[in-house]
């Protein structure tokens, strides 16, 4: 790991109205390259928050955000991004393609602004599919595809400008048990195979502990825990109400875990 961080928060405040409540106070935390990182929390807590802020989409009121050195609107060509859910009216069957080659809108070129995109571009985006093994459906209707396919273009679509950081949105919202296990080798692989690093919001603290060696419990204040000694008794002050860690695993039968 080195030892410069990708992301910096030093005493960091935020506030979405003047002389309000912060929303976020006191934020100090390090993210160094090619970690996985999960932000947990309970809604209202600040998550959503918190990305927009390493993205550079909010301001802090107060403190310091460096992402690779600098402020993070200078470096938004680096971070890639996985919204929770995107719906398109069926209406309007937009291709796995033009889904995809959108994460390249907004970049430095004469064909930013208006969409056109080049041989290059799309070599891009099937290079990302291929990424996330969805290259044969490419020519596919996005609102055709399950769950988990539409998981996986989004992440292409974050994919396709090589970003060297991704932020992933509750990237295991209504799935199944087996893509989710697709999921978990996906990240994995694109975290050791390919060099990023990883932010994830999630709820799913089972997820968590797949892949995970850190959390960030965000409410209103931030606390960071490795995975290895979550409990019920700190998922309880992270949600403010009465939790327990459930075991899952391949020994629980109709009777329950076995003793």
């Amino acid at each position: 790991m080195n030892k410069e961080p990708v992301i910096k928060f030093e005493d960091v405040n935020f506030s979405y109205f003047p002389n309000s409540s912060p929303v976020l106070k006191n934020i100090d935390f390090h993210i160094f390259k090619n970690e996985i990182v999960c932000i947990v929390g309970p809604n209202g807590g600040g998550k959503t928050t918190l990305i927009k802020l390493i993205a550079g989409i909010l301001k802090p009121d107060r403190g310091k955000i460096e992402v690779f050195g600098s402020s993070p609107g200078e470096n938004g060509y680096k971070l890639g991004y996985m919204p929770q859910s995107v719906h398109y009216d069926n209406s309007f069957p937009i291709s796995v393609k033009n889904v995809v080659l959108m994460g390249l809108l907004g970049r430095k070129g004469p064909g930013s602004i208006f969409g056109w995109y080049s041989r290059e571009d799309r070599q891009k985006c099937e290079k990302a599919l291929e990424m996330v093994k969805m290259a044969n459906f490419i020519k596919q209707p996005f609102y055709a595809l399950s769950g988990g396919q539409k998981q996986r273009v989004l992440i292409a679509r974050a994919l396709i400008s090589d970003p060297e950081i991704l932020i992933l949105d509750e990237p295991t919202s209504n799935v199944d048990s087996e893509t989710e296990d697709n999921f978990i080798s996906l990240l994995k692989e694109l975290n050791e195979k390919n060099n990023k690093t990883i932010i994830m919001v999630s709820h799913d603290m089972g997820f968590v502990s797949e892949i995970v060696s850190t959390v960030f419990c965000v409410n209103k204040t931030l606390v960071i825990h490795p995975t290895n000694i979550l409990s019920g008794e700190i998922i309880q002050q992270i949600y403010n109400c009465s939790m327990q860690m459930v075991r899952h695993d391949h020994r629980c039968s109709g009777k329950g875990h076995e003793q």
